[in-house]
């Protein structure tokens, strides 16, 4: 089971950043304020129109400008090539994201795709791992559950799966061998 943002996706320049560069707020201050928003949009709580006005209104940038912000994403071809050598078991992302985030289509690696927005609920919240394992047909000590953020790991580990802290593709392939994990096209 893997996320997204932070494993498979890099963000290079994050929305934050660049909302703090354009607005002189500090990346302190544009969390504070974005991050309710954003948690709200990521659970299905809100959509794209309500989101990207009260972020404009809170932030005080113009919706448009504000819209039209770029952040730079680079895809891990590496980590894509292990997830494809995992084909034999059941392959699951399990990401926060929202409805209209402009991310890319994973569909071809996974057999299930889970996110935040059509589930209701968020990663570091226990119930979304219930619903994960739920999906997955799986019992939560058969679920090697890949995340970069430590506080998206302990409640996952704090219900049976056996977890992997994400750094870089080598770290990974070396976390898969270890869990008796085989990818099949030689990564």
């Amino acid at each position: 089971m893997f996320d997204v943002g932070g494993v498979i996706v890099h963000e290079r320049t994050s929305l934050y950043d660049s909302i703090a560069q354009a607005s002189g707020l500090t990346l302190e201050q544009v969390r504070t304020i974005a991050a309710p928003m954003t948690h709200g949009a990521q659970r299905g709580e809100i959509g794209e129109a309500e989101y990207w006005s009260a972020l404009s209104h809170a932030i005080g940038i113009q919706e448009g400008r504000l819209r039209g912000i770029e952040t730079y994403c680079a895809v891990d071809q590496d980590v894509v090539r292990i997830i494809e050598g995992l084909a034999r078991y059941r392959r699951c992302l399990l990401t926060n994201t929202t409805s209209f985030h402009p991310g890319y289509d994973f569909s071809s690696i996974f057999d299930i795709a889970l996110r935040s927005y059509d589930l209701g609920m968020r990663k570091p919240e226990e119930r979304i791992y219930h619903a994960a394992i739920h999906a997955t047909g799986l019992f939560a000590n058969e679920i090697l559950f890949v995340d970069d953020q430590m506080r998206n790991i302990i409640p996952a580990q704090s219900i049976g799966m056996a977890t992997h802290h994400f750094r870089n593709a080598e770290d990974l392939r070396r976390a898969l061998r270890e869990h008796s994990v085989e990818v099949d096209n030689g990564c």
